[in-house]
């Protein structure tokens, strides 16, 4: 049985789980931890092994049900994503006995996170890397046994999208999940250019929810963004990890806005073109 940690603030650390899951071929069981109701999207429901509704999650709440969690399943491997001690440090070298443990790696700002390195933190057997880390934290990552510093691949587009076909051209798309704020901003922000270049682009935002959008504005659901890339002619997102390096083939067309996180540095990945 394989464990992997997929607690944090946004959809992005379930994505990046089974991204790796299929870069690296794991077919051996496994589960995904996580409070996260959107990972039935990425995930059969026998992978899932929610944080149950009664628990409070705070360190001490969520590092019991964890060693729980590892007492009934018994797994030879854990993957810790993102958070080397956890989300809210929880995580530290006792619950890992007799366990490899491993560390998916992306950019954190980590005089945010240091403060959450516990006294004891997990001993990290190999640490796969995916981007250029902060000096400190690259230090910190260089006392795992093994440092693989990796590039993720994500799916290709598979089929045309249906609703293009209905749509006029050119298609400006918008892509973003959860924060209404946040979509009201690419949307403004892709609306303000059409004007300023004196064109009329088709707005269509791609979203996993609800989003109030400008008259004018299509918003659609349950599409795959990666389908729509190859044939639109302008693309709206954050810079967050995995939006931002599935959007590698498309940098020419990519307008990455950048919003601020507690622990993801977007404003780096937006200036490192």
């Amino acid at each position: 049985m394989i464990i992997f940690y997929g607690f944090g603030g946004g959809f992005g650390h379930l994505s990046r789980i089974k991204t790796f899951i299929d870069n690296f071929g794991i077919e051996r069981p496994y589960k995904v931890l996580t409070n996260n109701r959107s990972a039935f999207q990425l995930f059969e429901e026998k992978h899932i092994a929610f944080l149950p509704a009664d628990h409070d999650f705070e360190a001490g709440s969520l590092r019991k049900w964890l060693t729980g969690v590892i007492r009934e399943y018994s797994p030879g491997e854990f993957y810790i994503d993102t958070f080397p001690c956890g989300l809210l440090g929880e995580l530290s070298d006792d619950l890992f006995a007799g366990i490899t443990v491993n560390y998916l790696c992306r950019r954190l700002r980590w005089h945010k996170y240091q403060p959450l390195i516990s006294q004891h933190p997990p001993h990290i057997d190999c640490a796969y890397v995916f981007e250029p880390l902060e000096p400190e934290h690259d230090n910190y990552v260089k006392n795992a046994v093994s440092v693989k510093r990796v590039e993720m691949i994500f799916p290709a587009p598979n089929i045309k999208p249906e609703a293009l076909g209905h749509l006029s051209q050119p298609v400006w798309l918008v892509v973003h999940t959860t924060h209404q704020d946040e979509i009201e901003v690419l949307t403004d922000h892709a609306i303000d250019l059409a004007k300023m270049e004196g064109t009329q682009p088709q707005v269509v935002v791609l979203c996993d929810q609800h989003a109030n959008v400008p008259e004018g504005v299509k918003l659609l659901h349950g599409e795959k963004p990666i389908d729509w890339y190859p044939h639109v002619e302008k693309i709206f997102t954050a810079a967050g990890f995995n939006t931002w390096y599935q959007l590698k083939p498309w940098r020419n067309r990519h307008v990455a806005i950048p919003f601020p996180r507690k622990f993801d540095d977007q404003f780096w990945r937006a200036g490192s073109k």
